[in-house]
């Protein structure tokens, strides 16, 4: 499991950047450091959603999170309970 600072870090991270979030906590889960529910649970994030991001970063690696993005917007979905 990640410890507390890392946490608040990934947090922090997440509100600012949402690329290097997908990225860190991605390659948490190749790293085998944590599971992808775990990390699920403890942001709030569908585990769908997870196991995407750690698909693209093995396919695709580290230039997928920070190149420009191919689509106008992101998907936005409200009321998903954690």
């Amino acid at each position: 499991m990640v410890s507390g600072e890392i946490y608040w870090k990934l947090v922090k991270a997440g509100s600012e950047d949402l690329q290097s979030f997908q990225f860190i906590t991605s390659n948490f889960i190749n790293q085998g450091l944590c599971k992808s529910s775990e990390v699920s649970c403890c942001f709030c994030i569908p585990v769908d959603s997870v196991k995407r991001y750690v698909t693209k970063l093995r396919k695709e690696g580290e230039s997928a999170f920070f190149s420009e993005e191919k689509r106008k917007g992101i998907a936005i979905k409200y009321g998903v309970a954690c």
